[in-house]
């Protein structure tokens, strides 16, 4: 098993985009944990047999900034 890796997504960037899909890469058959700022995890994954994951946030409408 790998050890845990956070990913932070730099503040200060902006889009407005108001709803995200996120995927990646891993390895097969890991378990990812997405979590947000306020509202802690949004999302367990497993990371398909190819290596890669997504997951459609589009359900959610981020508030205005």
């Amino acid at each position: 098993m790998r050890p845990e890796t956070m990913v932070h997504i730099t503040s200060g960037a902006t889009t407005a985009d108001r709803t995200f899909v996120f995927n990646g890469t891993a390895g097969a058959g890991d378990q990812l944990k997405l979590t947000r700022v306020g509202s802690g995890v949004i999302a367990t994954i497993t990371v398909d047999p190819t290596g890669h994951w997504t997951f459609d946030y589009r359900s959610v409408a981020l508030p205005r900034v």
